[in-house]
């Protein structure tokens, strides 16, 4: 009954797919916005210029705009899936006459102007609610496989001269909330990947990542990064004006950027500023060789792109990004992000007790939605090279793979199959000036029982103290959101007395001990066991209870 319901219930949405093309060329113009006239519902199209919408059966008038471009409208019923075609006109627009005075470049009054629009605007924003669907491609030049619930693995080395090919995709349906003063929250609805990529790492939703460049400071790698048009950006950037382009019944004032100090982390690239009202309308910019920190990569580029919904407020109508690098010049990757937005609410009343501490849920059915389902939500169509990965990717990992598959010499674990892991050979034989020759294994079980329990226990047989020693720990996540923990302890083994030796691990000390006649460890023996309580009760307390019994010797 239940099937039914939901396969009727998806069934009153049609497909409204199409394309967007320069109408001299019909090259595709990629990352165009589409939406719908007098609603917040839209799109933009793909690399491909392609787009598709999920609507009810009606009437609807489309609009198709491109910086640089004459807006194309359309009307279409809609009562079976359609296909349409949106053809743009190139229009050339006469710079207008700029008065320049002595010192002074015309580029910082757009700025200004843009920085008193940038506060007038968030000074009406108070709250949004908006949907989004987010894609991820993970590119690498080697197929990788997904190791257990949680991980993946990916060989390094090889030829550096490899071409980069997709070897992974996420994909999720989300909704997000915001409320001032810094109040958020995400639900994933539903999600899906390609069959080597855990679903544990599916939570890349539009709000979590998004980088908005109405804000002062972006986030990027860790570290902040002042944005063009920051409050102190005239002191940071230089800019310069390179055209004017017509954008949807308006001017547009395409602007380059870049740092005055090239030694300064920052953005390099184009901006575009509405010229009556001083809006940021969109964003293509790299971070410039200052701010990749570590330089693993060789380009991370950023494309933002804003339209005017409710009380003529901008908000993001798509978020990109574009990665490659290279680490430590033995694996080649690269990373593609692509976000859209749509169906905004803007300034409407929302809870505080609506946020509480959580701030992505993950809802209880994300990772059931079936086929029918996906047929049915706002997505972007996949282009011919996602396709043919998810094709490629799902019959290598319907191969079977036996326990040699998983085993290596060199691995100090083997996976059984998603949840269980066993010592690998590297881990199987240690040695100490205590024990001597040792024997050891383990098990291990994660994100088993509903993801909720994670235990190992591990078993050494010293042939010198002639003692065998045993650990054991558990733990498992309580509540919906898996914020609170009970563990176990329970133990009869060697440990060493200095903390700072930790940073060396069995197999250091081994070859130490065996080919340099020397022990940095010290040691004693223990035996106890514990329970401990944990529970992070809001986002920034976390408080702990447990009972411990040990006996050091």
């Amino acid at each position: 009954m239940m099937l039914f319901f939901s396969s009727s219930l998806y069934s009153q949405q049609f497909s409204l797919n199409g394309s967007v093309s320069d109408e001299p060329t019909s090259a595709p113009l990629s990352f165009a916005s589409v939406r719908i006239l007098g609603t917040t519902t839209g799109t933009t199209t793909n690399h491909e210029g392609n787009f598709e919408l999920r609507l009810k059966p009606g009437t609807y008038t489309l609009v198709a705009t491109f910086i640089g471009y004459k807006s194309d409208t359309l009307n279409v019923n809609l009562n079976r899936n359609k296909s349409i075609r949106f053809l743009l006109e190139p229009i050339p627009v006469r710079l207008s006459e700029i008065t320049v005075l002595p010192g002074e470049n015309p580029a910082l009054e757009i700025i200004r102007r843009a920085i008193q629009s940038k506060h007038e605007r968030n000074e009406r924003l108070k709250s949004y609610v908006f949907g989004a669907y987010t894609k991820g491609l993970i590119k690498t030049t080697r197929d990788f496989s997904r190791t257990n619930n949680s991980s993946v693995g990916l060989s390094f080395g090889g030829d550096d001269t490899a071409k980069l090919k997709i070897s992974g995709i996420i994909e999720n349906e989300s909704r997000g909330y915001f409320k001032k003063p810094n109040q958020y929250k995400d639900e994933i609805i539903a999600r899906k990947q390609s069959a080597n990529t855990p679903s544990s790492v599916n939570i890349l939703t539009g709000g979590r990542i998004i980088q908005n460049f109405y804000t002062d400071d972006i986030q990027f790698l860790g570290r902040p990064l002042p944005s063009p048009i920051a409050d102190d950006a005239i002191d940071y950037y230089d800019y310069l004006i390179e055209d004017t382009l017509a954008f949807d019944r308006q001017n547009v004032f395409l602007i380059h950027v870049e740092t005055i100090r090239k030694s300064d982390p920052g953005f390099v690239g184009k901006i575009f500023i509405a010229d009556n009202s001083y809006a940021l309308v969109k964003i293509d910019v790299q971070l410039n060789r200052a701010a990749n920190f570590g330089k693993i990569f060789e380009r991370i580029n950023i494309l933002q792109q804003f339209n005017p919904f409710d009380e003529n407020i901008y908000m993001p109508i798509d978020y990109r990004i574009f990665a490659d690098g290279n680490f430590l010049g033995m694996a080649k990757f690269g990373f593609e992000l692509n976000t859209i937005f749509y169906d905004y609410k803007i300034n409407q009343p929302i809870s505080d007790d609506f946020f509480g501490m959580v701030i992505v849920k993950v809802m209880s059915d994300a990772d059931k939605k079936d086929s029918v389902y996906w047929k049915s939500t706002q997505t972007i169509p996949n282009t011919f090279d996602e396709l043919q990965a998810y094709k490629r990717i799902d019959s290598l990992e319907a191969i079977p793979r036996t326990f040699w598959d998983r085993f290596s010499i060199l691995s100090p674990s083997i996976n059984i199959n998603d949840n269980l892991s066993i010592t690998g050979p590297l881990s199987l034989y240690s040695f100490n000036r205590v024990e001597g020759h040792t024997l050891n294994f383990g098990a291990g079980l994660s994100q088993a029982i509903d993801k909720r329990l994670n235990t190992n226990i591990d078993f050494s047989y010293g042939f010198s103290d002639l003692k065998i020693k045993a650990d054991f720990k558990a733990t498992y996540f309580l509540g919906e959101y898996r914020n609170t923990s009970i563990s176990l302890t329970a133990n009869s083994k060697l440990v060493d007395i200095f903390s700072e030796s930790i940073r060396f691990n069995k197999l250091t000390s081994t070859f130490t001990n065996l080919f340099g006649k020397y022990d940095f460890r010290n040691y004693y023996y223990t035996k106890g066991f514990g329970i401990k309580l944990w529970s992070e009760v809001f986002s920034v307390l976390r408080l702990s209870a447990g009972f411990f019994n040990r006996t050091d010797k």
